[in-house]
């Protein structure tokens, strides 16, 4: 018996496995208490998640007063937490090939001797950082807040170099920099006196290390945005207008709700279209249901482009009304090789075969998936699905190559979380999508003219593909 719930993907966020515990808490308390530390009994690490002992001792000679002592003694507890939990239960048992004990000796001791909680917490998500991996992250108490409220403190712009300029490809209406006439598809020529793409290219050299160069971009903007919020008086944005015009505007952070969305309708031509910002396990009837609306269309898009991730087991409800009969659609890999079990084997909560089992009111027309750079983990779960399986014509930009998952989030003490990899994915033709992204059989970027002149064409070239195929 399982439940995968929602989690967050790589920029914002990434994907996350959330198992129903239902299966471990029919034992008395008692009995999962004396077996949750055996590997037969709970091999994922699935119950309590409580803190390990560590078999890692990080040496500290300096002297420090009684509450330094205690707080130096509480982040060698985290840390030997967060080390110890990711040797252990990491997905692959080579952590990529890093000497994980050399990254706790260069970032640990680091740690604890931060001069701040917001250090501590940052220089602990650099040890995690050192496996190169979108999912395996630690949050500050912070970040999690943020996480669980979805507000987070934004600029609320999007950013990407294009052409060797920085261009905004995205403007929140609440933010200042909207106020201020900054549209998407301006080039930013300057961040607090600094030629803009030059800040940027530093902002992305500084980010932690993930997955691919798009998730690190993500990272920078994150960097930028913390940046921006512990300024006072915020960050001065020198913008050129389409006609070389030039504006400066002093700009703050603002909260931000980061709510995912979904939407459907019957687009002009005919086609259907549903458009889906994140798999949060809220929008899964809202999404099947924005399905059924559009089944009787001779060709839908399904547009997951800015969708940084989220359920696992909704990115598979949402594959099954694609398929009317079960359908292979690749692997999933473990640390031992070994489907996910616990009580002994007797709780069966992963085959090593994914597999979708088709639905009787299946989407049967022919299907465009849209993508881009920041399309992550359950996306591109669904989008290489339906692409290896020929069920999909996938076009846009290759996606960000973050596709992992993970069973839930791991309490620190503190209150900072631990997320970490334990389970890879292989489609049906053994593409392995991490680091690589999904490339689409049509690829096309958006330009700084696009997005000034508000054109999709990623979506111009769907719409061509599903009428071709209708004449054919």
């Amino acid at each position: 018996m399982k439940t995968l719930r929602e989690f967050p993907g790589p920029a914002k966020q990434a994907t996350r496995i959330q198992f129903h515990k239902q299966a471990l808490l029919s034992l008395s308390s008692l009995t999962v208490g004396l077996l949750t530390g055996c590997a037969a009994f709970d091999p994922y690490y699935l119950s309590g998640r409580s803190q390990i002992k560590s078999s890692f001792e990080v040496q500290s000679s300096t002297v420090v007063s009684d509450d330094e002592f205690a707080t130096r003694a509480r982040r060698k507890r985290v840390v030997n937490h967060v080390w110890d939990t990711v040797n252990r239960y990491y997905y692959r048992a080579d952590l990529q090939g890093v000497d994980w004990a050399a990254a706790r000796r260069t970032w640990g001791e680091r740690a604890i001797a931060a001069p701040s909680e917001d250090e501590f917490w940052a220089t602990l998500d650099r040890m995690t950082a050192t496996l190169a991996d979108a999912h395996t992250r630690v949050e500050s108490p912070k970040q999690a807040e943020a996480r669980r409220t979805q507000r987070v403190q934004s600029l609320g712009l999007g950013l990407r170099e294009i052409e060797g300029a920085l261009i905004a490809t995205a403007v929140n209406a609440d933010s200042d920099a909207h106020f201020a006439g900054l549209r998407a598809g301006m080039k930013i020529t300057a961040l607090d006196g600094k030629p803009g793409v030059v800040w940027w290219r530093e902002l992305i050299e500084e980010s932690r290390e993930s997955s691919t160069q798009t998730a690190r971009r993500s990272g920078a903007l994150r960097r930028l945005n913390e940046e921006a919020a512990r300024r006072p008086h915020g960050i001065e944005i020198e913008f050129e207008r389409a006609d070389g015009s030039k504006q400066a505007a002093r700009v703050t952070v603002r909260e931000i709700s980061t709510r995912p969305q979904v939407s459907s309708r019957v687009l002009p031509s005919g086609f259907g279209y549903v458009r889906l910002s994140a798999f949060n396990e809220v929008l899964r009837a809202d999404l099947l249901a924005g399905i059924e609306r559009v089944k009787d269309t001779p060709g839908l898009v399904l547009d997951l482009r800015g969708n940084g991730g989220g359920s696992l087991a909704m990115a598979e409800a949402l594959l099954a009304r694609f398929f009317d009969s079960k359908t292979v659609l690749g692997k999933t890999t473990t640390r031992d090789g070994t489907p996910v079990n616990a009580l002994f084997g007797l709780a069966k909560i992963m085959a090593l075969e994914r597999a979708t089992p088709g639905a009787k009111n299946a989407y049967r027309a022919p299907l465009v998936v849209l993508v881009d750079a920041q399309s992550a983990s359950a996306s591109e779960a669904v989008s290489s699905s339906l692409q290896a399986s020929g069920r999909a014509t996938v076009i846009g930009e290759t996606t960000c190559g973050c596709l992992l998952a993970f069973m839930g989030y791991v309490p620190l003490e503190g209150g900072g979380q631990l997320a970490f990899s334990q389970l890879g994915f292989i489609t049906k033709t053994g593409k392995i999508v991490e680091r690589e992204g999904v490339k689409p059989e049509v690829e096309i970027v958006p330009s700084a003219s696009d997005l000034q002149l508000n054109r999709d064409r990623v979506l111009e070239a769907a719409e061509a593909h599903l009428q071709k195929l209708r004449k054919s």
